[in-house]
């Protein structure tokens, strides 16, 4: 019987610190374009799973766009259409706005020459562009999270 309660006390307090812990932050991939970086990440806190896609500079102002499960799709849409665009000129693709948060990011997404997003928040406008020799590292990021998220 006192073996029984203390296998209830342990599980107990690890379940109360595992609460209480913060969440875990995982970056996938980093690509580099003129003084900024193309961020692919997951984000895990208890059962909450979000995929982000972020625009990181030493120096403030930077950019996120967390994307939750159902809204995956919404970029890897976004992504199909504008990875097979070849010009020399920018072609808009299509928007995401964020939902959830008191600061919404809006996703702008163009092709042409590379792949351009473009993040539009309170702080203002970042915006990076993905060369087509990343394209393939990018896209096996982009199925990590969805792999992360389940599906």
């Amino acid at each position: 019987m006192k073996r029984c309660w203390l296998v209830v006390l342990v599980v107990a307090l690890a379940a109360a610190c595992w609460a209480q812990s913060p969440g875990k932050l995982e970056t996938l991939g980093k690509y580099p374009a003129a003084g900024s970086e193309l961020r692919v990440s997951t984000y895990q806190e208890g059962t909450e799973k979000v995929g982000l896609l972020g625009i990181w500079k030493e120096q403030p102002p930077r950019a996120a766009t967390a994307f939750r499960t159902d809204d995956w799709a919404e970029l890897m849409k976004l992504w199909q259409k504008a990875s097979v665009v070849q010009s020399p000129s920018w072609h808009h693709i299509g928007v995401y706005k964020e939902t959830g948060t008191k600061d919404p990011t809006l996703l702008t997404v163009s092709a042409g020459p590379g792949v351009r997003f473009t993040m539009e928040t309170e702080d203002g406008l970042l915006t990076v562009v993905l060369s087509r020799s990343d394209y393939e590292s990018f896209e096996k990021n982009l199925m990590a999270v969805k792999r992360f998220f389940g599906e």
